[in-house]
C-alpha cells in the first residue's frame, strides 16, 4: 500500500495504524498540484484523481484542515499558509478578545483501491482549544500545536502528566481517519478470505 505524502509525521502515524491488519506501508512523494478548494475532502479527492493517472497500485493521499469557530472556521484548508504568513503569534492576535477558544482539524483520506475504485474516510479532532499563549514545543505535523490544549486538560500536550498522556494518547489512537481506513481494509479482507474459502468448498463439493 502506497501512501502519498511528504509529511514523515503522518506516514508514521498511519504506517502505525495499518500495521494493525497486517499492511505494509510504503511512504511515496508526488509533486502534486497544490489545489484550491474549501475543504480537505475536495483537495484530497482531486489529488487522488490525479495520482490515479500515474499510480497502478493501491494508493491514498490525506488531506486536512484546521478551524477555529469563533473566527468563522479560519484558516480551514489554508492552515499552512496561515501559520506561514500571520505566525502562531498573528494567530493569537486574532483571538486576543475572544473567549470561545474551541477548535478542530478535519482529516480526509481518497483511498483509490486494486479495481482504481475511490473510497473517502473522514474524521472530525474535536476536543481542542485555543491557547493564550505559544508552547515552546509543536507536537504532530504542523507549528499549529504550538497554540492548541487539550480542552479536558485544558494544558498542552507536552505539560501533560505520564498518566494524562497515556489516556489521551489512547483515545486520540482509538479513531482518526487512519483507523477508520484500516477498519475498512480489515472488513474487505475479511470478505475476500470469506468469498475464497466459500468457493473453495463449493467447488470441493462439486467435484
Amino acid at each position: 500500500m502506497i501512501f502519498i505524502t511528504s509529511n514523515s509525521a503522518k506516514f508514521s502515524q498511519a504506517q502505525r495504524r495499518l500495521s494493525q491488519a497486517d499492511i505494509s506501508l510504503t511512504q511515496f512523494y508526488m509533486d502534486l498540484p497544490e489545489l484550491q478548494a474549501s475543504s480537505a475532502e475536495a483537495i484530497a479527492r482531486e489529488k487522488a484523481l490525479v495520482a490515479s493517472t500515474r499510480i497502478n497500485e493501491p494508493f491514498f493521499v490525506e488531506d486536512s484542515s484546521f478551524h477555529i469557530p469563533a473566527l468563522s472556521g479560519f484558516p480551514g484548508v489554508y492552515v499552512k499558509y496561515a501559520v506561514t504568513t500571520l505566525g502562531c503569534g498573528g494567530i493569537l492576535k486574532l483571538m486576543s478578545d475572544i473567549e470561545d477558544r474551541r477548535c478542530y482539524f478535519v482529516s480526509h483520506i481518497a483511498y483509490f483501491d486494486e479495481n482504481k475504485k475511490l473510497h473517502s474516510f473522514c474524521f472530525k479532532r474535536e476536543g481542542l482549544l485555543i491557547a493564550r499563549d505559544i508552547a515552546d514545543k509543536s507536537i504532530g505535523w504542523s507549528e499549529i500545536w504550538k497554540i492548541i490544549k487539550i480542552e479536558k486538560y485544558n494544558k498542552f500536550y507536552h505539560d501533560l502528566t505520564k498518566q494524562e498522556k497515556y489516556e489521551q494518547d489512547k483515545e486520540w489512537d482509538s479513531d482518526d481517519c487512519f483507523c477508520r481506513l484500516t477498519q475498512y481494509l480489515k472488513l474487505v479482507s475479511t470478505k475476500s478470505m470469506s468469498l475464497s474459502v466459500s468457493t473453495s468448498l463449493t467447488s470441493a463439493a462439486d467435484a
